[in-house]
């Protein structure tokens, strides 16, 4: 059985499940001291309101309304737990294709198509559903987790 845990983290990913952009200059943003990371220059990053009163720990979700393109962050307290369950949970799931580059896990299904790590007792995800895969990488490479 899938933990509520499990469910909630998966629950905020699908959600966030939009466009994509396509750019080639990047420039760091701050997502409220939680972590930074390099996005398409012009991007205009919106944090949207409380997460379905998820209980694993701070969770905020971030949107770029012109370019369709969505962030999430959970704080949990055992990053490794959580995130493992999460992703062989998807693997179990039909018509969803989950692959392993590096520290990045890349999913799609034929809704959405996101970039999702975890590192220091934070989960991150990049969502999109028409994806530019590079330009996700990207993003996710240049997180400065602290």
């Amino acid at each position: 059985m899938i933990s509520k845990y499990t469910l909630s983290i998966i629950t905020l990913i699908i959600l966030l499940n939009l466009g994509a952009v396509h750019g080639a200059d990047f420039e760091s943003h701050d997502f409220d001291g939680n972590f930074r990371m390099d996005v398409p220059s012009g991007s205009s990053f919106e944090k949207l309101n409380t997460l379905f009163g998820l209980d694993i720990g701070p969770s905020n979700a971030y949107r770029d309304f012109e370019n369709d393109m969505n962030i999430s962050y959970s704080s949990v307290g055992d990053d490794d737990k959580y995130f493992n369950d999460m992703i062989k949970t998807m693997k179990e799931e039909p018509n969803v294709d989950v692959a392993k580059d590096g520290d990045l896990y890349l999913i799609t299904t034929e809704k959405y198509h996101m970039v999702v790590f975890h590192e220091n007792h934070k989960i991150i995800a990049i969502s999109a559903a028409n994806p530019d895969f590079d330009c996700m990488k990207k993003m996710a490479k240049s997180t400065e987790r602290g």
